[in-house]
């Protein structure tokens, strides 16, 4: 009798212990399965950028190239600095030169792989550049009479492949609608890839985002644009039209704003780094909101829209911060989940149409294939799927902030990296 009792209790002490094993395992599961995945992209963005990278330093590292210099080293009397291009490889076959001199200048020009006498006194844009290999130098004379020639900068026109497609495409997918912004991958992507993209694949990409989104939310797309056509602002969809109205309103304003006077400051990795420590902490505080707000008021809209705006800077996620923001004010979570994405939808038109008004003139000039570029819409919104699926898991269990912590170390990486100059600032 005692040996029966002894193997029950050790039979009652073994069945709390495989069950919390067996719950230990299911509740990390899914992030070293997450882990695995943003390691194998990343894995695929360096494997994809290597060949451009030896392509572009082959060029760079020939001493015997004879546009080396154009002044030689004793007519150097001015500071001439290169800003744009960069010794990268980039997608549009139009490129801003950009440059600066520290002086008054009565004349400036520039030799592009060694054709020279081509007179420019401003900054212009070098037109039709073929596919491949390039250099260029800029000259000029001040008005004291002084010369000077900057340094040789080395670039590159190529092509994006299937290859390089297919982690920006799963990147912009996931990252759309994971509270970890979209714009800052996406910028570190290109960084890691040594890739400069064309305005016609961030546009595209979003619309394979925008796709999915309106496929997901499909019925609810439908029933509010049914009370629109009636012009029924009372039923529960048509009381939604305003309150979209009225969130968009400050996000189209914020992001023109932004687009307008402050996009270029805030593209370094550097920034990036900061920002994503600023919507980190802003993620992490949406776990103290009490859910005790059962219907969207207007002031309520209006507060998510201008969270939806500030999500134009990269680094700060347009779902992470209207969700986070909804939680906080007091609203449901599925009420914050849907309304967040139904949001989104007005927001990704309008900035994508922004952008393709904005980038006129661009589209024309891209060396993308059509194949690639469907490529790259077809992983945005298979991506673009699982993560509106684990973002809903994640809002209903009370788990969504875990992802502040991923991005608190993500920032933190890209501000010493670029610190200590292993990154480019």
């Amino acid at each position: 009798m005692a040996n029966v009792a002894r193997k029950n209790n050790l039979n009652l002490c073994k069945a709390p212990r495989l069950k919390q094993i067996r719950l230990a395992c299911q509740k990390t599961a899914r992030p070293i399965l997450l882990l695995s995945v943003c390691t194998l992209i990343f894995g695929l963005m360096l494997f994809a950028g290597s060949g451009r990278t030896s392509c572009v330093s082959a060029v760079a590292s020939s001493a015997d190239s004879p546009y080396a210099t154009f002044l030689t080293a004793n007519e150097i009397g001015l500071n001439i600095s290169i800003l744009s291009p960069e010794n990268t490889t980039f997608t549009v076959s139009r490129l801003p030169l950009t440059f600066t001199v520290n002086a008054s200048i009565s004349w400036a020009g520039y030799s592009l792989d060694g054709q020279s006498n081509i007179t420019t006194l401003v900054n212009t844009t070098l037109a039709n550049l073929a596919e491949g290999s390039h250099s260029i130098v800029v000259y000029a004379n001040d008005t004291a009479g002084m010369m000077g020639s900057s340094q040789t900068v080395y670039f590159a026109i190529g092509n994006v492949s299937i290859l390089e497609i297919v982690p920006l495409g799963i990147i912009q997918g996931l990252t759309e609608w994971l509270p970890v912004s979209s714009t800052a991958h996406l910028k570190i992507a290109q960084h890691l890839m040594n890739l400069e993209v064309t305005p016609l694949l961030d546009v595209t990409l979003h619309l394979g985002t925008l796709i999915v989104v309106v496929f997901y939310f499909r019925k609810d797309v439908k029933d509010i644009l049914t009370a629109l056509v009636h012009l029924d602002f009372t039923s529960e969809y048509g009381r939604l039209i305003p309150l979209i109205v009225v969130a968009t309103i400050p996000t189209g304003i914020i992001g023109v704003l932004y687009a307008e006077f402050l996009e270029q400051t805030f593209q370094t990795l550097f920034i990036i780094g900061v920002t994503f420590l600023v919507g980190a902490t802003w993620l992490y505080t949406s776990r103290l909101g009490k859910e005790n707000l059962g219907t969207i008021t207007p002031l309520t809209a209006f507060i998510m829209g201008v969270a939806q705006g500030l999500a134009s800077f990269p680094g700060l996620s347009r779902s992470g911060a209207t969700i986070s923001t909804a939680l906080l004010l007091g609203l449901k979570r599925e009420n914050a989940f849907r309304f967040s994405f139904l949001l989104s939808i007005p927001a990704i038109i309008g900035d994508t149409a922004f952008e393709a008004y904005h980038n006129r003139g661009q589209f024309a000039v891209q060396n993308i294939s059509s194949t690639t570029l469907l490529v790259g819409v077809v992983l945005a919104a298979v991506a673009g799927y699982i993560a509106i699926r684990v973002v809903s898991n994640l809002v209903r269990s009370k788990r969504f902030h875990y992802f502040a912590f991923y991005t608190w170390i993500l920032g933190i990486t890209l501000i010493v990296l670029t610190l200590t100059g292993i990154l480019t600032i």
